[in-house]
């Protein structure tokens, strides 16, 4: 059962003024201008530790995105499947449960994602999902917008032929 602490959606202002990008590594900050290249788009983003949340729900606002649904919960993040998006940042695991289930349904519907998470070594995990990219925490703002944009483009190209 979820709360409204689970899953709530942020919109934005994408005339808003300020600085395109503010990464933090190590706790140094870096401003990188990177364009608004998720311009428009919805985006999911499932994360369990809010502070993460509100960074990357930050980071992708400040590129561009209309609209930012964070799930911090498995069954918050199923809810949030039913709603429309364009594409989706996964934590790999959410404590100690496996986001992989949900993240085959993305595979299933087709819509582009990244995995963002601590736990680069859990291969096993990955394996069933070749050329999604992963970006490993800790991570630059750039380093995750970027691979954004390529599992998006990659969606895009593989239907190019259809």
């Amino acid at each position: 059962m979820s709360n409204e602490a689970d899953s709530r959606v942020c919109t934005c202002d994408q005339d808003a003024p300020g600085p395109r990008h503010s990464a933090r590594s190590g706790g140094v900050a870096e401003i990188v201008d990177l364009g608004r290249p998720l311009e428009g788009l919805r985006i999911l983003l499932l994360e369990d530790e809010a502070l993460i949340a509100l960074d990357v729900e930050q980071i992708c606002r400040e590129h561009g995105a209309a609209e930012v649904r964070v799930a911090r919960t498995l069954d918050a993040a199923a809810g949030a499947l039913s709603a429309r998006f364009d594409a989706a940042i996964f934590d790999l695991m959410l404590g100690s449960q496996p986001t992989t289930g949900l993240a085959r349904q993305l595979v299933e519907s087709g819509i582009p994602f990244i995995f963002a998470t601590g736990h680069v070594a859990q291969d096993a995990l990955l394996v069933p999902f070749p050329g999604v990219p992963v970006v490993g925490k800790p991570y630059f703002g750039a380093e995750l917008v970027e691979a954004l944009v390529q599992a998006i483009g990659s969606r895009a190209g593989s239907h190019d032929g259809d």
